[in-house]
């Protein structure tokens, strides 16, 4: 695996980063995320699956809870 760091000219970092995929998962999730690009369906599902991950874990504070007020 290669990868390689930049600053993008918003500031936000960007890794270029090469690797295999499965097209036919790939092409599943873009017509999902109704995205074209390879880069712009990888990007999209990562933004999603961390968003995902994030309220599964504000609800489980809440329903515990111990959500902060």
């Amino acid at each position: 695996m290669y990868s390689m760091r930049k600053q993008t000219h918003q500031g936000a970092r960007m890794g270029r980063t090469v690797i295999d995929l499965d097209d036919e998962p790939l092409a599943d999730v873009a017509l999902v995320l109704g995205t074209s690009a390879k880069k712009e369906t990888v990007n999209t599902a990562l933004r999603e699956v961390l968003e995902y991950r994030r309220q599964a874990l504000a609800l489980a504070r809440l329903l515990r809870g111990d959500a902060e007020q």
